[in-house]
């Protein structure tokens, strides 16, 4: 009897194995791919010193592989760089993200790009959810951010089949070739991320002083629930963090002197010139003569603008954590 018992446990425990790893590859072939590439090349890096998280800000405006050339260039030693902004995300997916880095990988220093601490709106709570997490695991970090960040009906968050079963009709050769072919997805999260086009200019908006805002503006509850919840991941790792404003003109009805006061407001409160630091690139965006040749739209950088951005960020990294990388 007691082999018989012996046998059907060891044939469900197979079986239920077998069940989680079919469920998985079908999943990752339902789900829309619009972030996945930045999921999977991240999951294939073996080492992660730099970190970068943000919206499509910093996915437009910063090239990781430029930072890790340049930064080899100025320290004479490797650091490894990765740029995991996904469009959309804010500081309430950004916490849930960076629990689930911090399961395979132990950054030294993490680049917020400053965008994201403008609170989501109630009506895109279901995109920035599934952008950021559809394609974790199963896990307690993922039942958390879901019951955080979604609008209801978890259980399509969690198991995402659920939701793209219906999907069948549009399939391509690409959604399944996600899960065998690299050259889908490996330069997701390393290279610049952007186009040449240049934006027309249309007024004098660049030529005001923006270096004289000194006006503050508040965060909103939950953006600053989850800031001081990053910066609390992030001492308790060790992590330095640098909050990086990428220079724009407005997107969403946020324009950069908004940005500048709520970058004002995080710097009085949270920037002890150590252990967090603050890079306002729309404070300076006279100082460094930025204007409509650098930017696609009104929100984001184009490839002049991005190489521009990213290789002040090489300068200003080089320099202030030379000692740290």
């Amino acid at each position: 009897m007691r082999r018989k018992n012996a046998y059907i446990a060891i044939k469900t425990v197979i079986f239920l194995v077998v069940g989680i790893l079919l469920y998985q590859e079908v999943n990752a072939v339902f789900v829309e791919k619009s972030t996945y590439g930045r999921y999977l090349n991240f999951k294939h890096m073996e080492n992660v010193d730099l970190l970068i998280l943000g919206s499509s800000h910093s996915d437009n405006g910063i090239g990781a592989a430029a930072i890790e050339t340049g930064l080899e260039e100025r320290l004479g030693r490797k650091t490894d760089v990765y740029n995991y902004s996904i469009f959309g995300m804010r500081l309430e997916q950004m916490y849930y993200v960076l629990q689930e880095v911090l399961k395979t990988q132990k950054p030294k220093l993490i680049v917020i790009e400053a965008f994201s601490f403008v609170e989501s709106e109630p009506e895109n709570y279901e995109i920035l959810t599934r952008r950021a997490f559809d394609y974790f695991p199963l896990s307690m970090n993922k039942i958390e951010a879901v019951k955080y960040c979604a609008d209801g009906k978890y259980e399509t968050y969690l198991i995402p089949l659920l939701k793209y079963h219906t999907r069948w009709k549009e399939l391509t050769a690409e959604d399944i070739g996600y899960r065998f072919r690299s050259s889908l997805w490996e330069k997701d999260g390393r290279a610049y991320n952007t186009t040449k086009q240049v934006m027309e200019r249309k007024d004098d908006y660049f030529s005001q002083d923006f270096s004289v805002i000194n006006e503050e503006q508040a965060l909103g509850k939950r953006a600053e629930e989850k800031l001081q919840d990053i910066l609390q991941l992030a001492e308790k790792n060790q992590i330095k963090v640098l909050f990086l404003s990428i220079p724009f003109k407005q997107q969403l009805g946020v324009s950069s002197v908004d940005s500048i006061r709520m970058n004002n407001y995080v710097d009085a409160k949270y920037v002890n010139g150590e252990s967090v630091r603050m890079l306002d690139l729309n404070r300076k965006a006279n100082e460094i003569k930025f204007g409509y040749k650098y930017l696609k739209d009104e929100g984001h950088c184009n490839r002049k603008g991005a190489k521009k951005v990213t290789n002040i960020l090489i300068d200003y990294i080089s320099e202030q954590y030379k000692e740290w990388l």
